[in-house]
């Protein structure tokens, strides 16, 4: 299933799940450049944790990097307008990726830690040949992964997109069809993906707990776009978030009417965004280059 159809599993699992039940009673470090690439996209395998980390990028890699995450479930190809945008790739290095245990990242390897997940955003990031600091995008579960990777690497991030976001604990609660769906005599009904998204949220609500006191690391400049009309994660995450990063400038953009689909209902917002990052960390002072050692000649 595309993160087109699903960028979030609570509904579409419950869905699953509720089918499968209804069945039942009644009777889914090293780069290796790849020949095959995508729409004139870049595709990379990564070295990985003992596997592979499928990356793709498009735009020049000297310029300022973009790196775009996507939720649960999906793929890098959640991204693929973004990739092939001229307006940005003239201006960035877009960097897209198949998170751990989607795609051709070991599909189905299920990795519900944030902590790791942000681990393989850094991994993604190695593409980058420019030395800058990122811009970071994520939605919905991509969302924490990007502020969980902006508190463990700091000093590689130049500003933050969170996409209808997934970040307050108190927000996260389990329904009855995701246990459901664990049960064994209704798992193997339930597609692969949606499978692994449910083992990425059943936890969640833990992973979260534990980012409580590192919000604080986080300095970058932060967008936090959530539609008013978001049916799978509640708006008043973006509230949270901008409670949450005292150290940070924060704007939240609520698009009337816009749904958790934003990431794609409304390109131009997050292109927008994106670029008043870019432009942000472009005017940012160069930091001083310091003067080379005096040398004395002694006499």
């Amino acid at each position: 299933m595309s993160s087109e159809t699903g960028p979030r599993a609570h509904a579409v699992v419950g869905a699953a799940a509720a089918v499968a039940a209804l069945t039942l009673l009644a009777s889914g470090g090293s780069v290796t450049a790849r020949a095959n690439d995508v729409d004139g996209l870049r595709v990379h395998d990564l070295a990985f944790d003992g596997g592979a980390l499928r990356v793709v990028d498009a735009g020049s890699p000297d310029a300022p990097p973009v790196l775009l995450i996507h939720g649960a479930p999906g793929s890098w190809k959640a991204y693929r307008r973004y990739l092939t945008d001229p307006a940005l790739t003239s201006r960035a290095h877009l960097i897209a990726y198949d998170r751990p245990g989607y795609g051709d990242s070991g599909r189905g390897r299920v990795v519900p830690s944030l902590r790791e997940q942000a681990v393989a955003a850094a991994q993604a990031l190695t593409l980058d040949g420019s030395g800058r600091p990122a811009i970071v995008v994520g939605h919905s579960l991509g969302g924490p992964i990007a502020a969980r990777f902006a508190m463990d690497f700091p000093s590689r991030v130049a500003g933050l997109v969170l996409v209808a976001p997934s970040v307050d604990p108190d927000l996260e609660h389990v329904h009855w069809y995701q246990r459901l769906a664990e049960r064994r005599a209704v798992r193997w009904l339930v597609p692969r993906d949606l499978r692994t998204a449910n083992e990425e949220i059943l936890p969640l609500r833990g992973e979260l707990r534990r980012m409580l006191p590192l919000w604080g690391r986080i300095t970058a400049p932060t967008i936090v776009i959530h539609g008013d009309r978001d049916r799978l994660v509640p708006v008043a995450n973006a509230a949270f978030a901008a409670r949450m990063l005292p150290h940070a400038s924060v704007e939240v953009w609520r698009p009337h009417e816009a749904t958790h689909f934003v990431l794609w209902k409304r390109p131009a917002l997050i292109e927008r965004a994106i670029l008043d990052l870019l432009a942000r960390e472009e005017a940012r002072p160069a930091a001083p280059v310091p003067a080379p050692p005096r040398t004395t000649t002694a006499r």
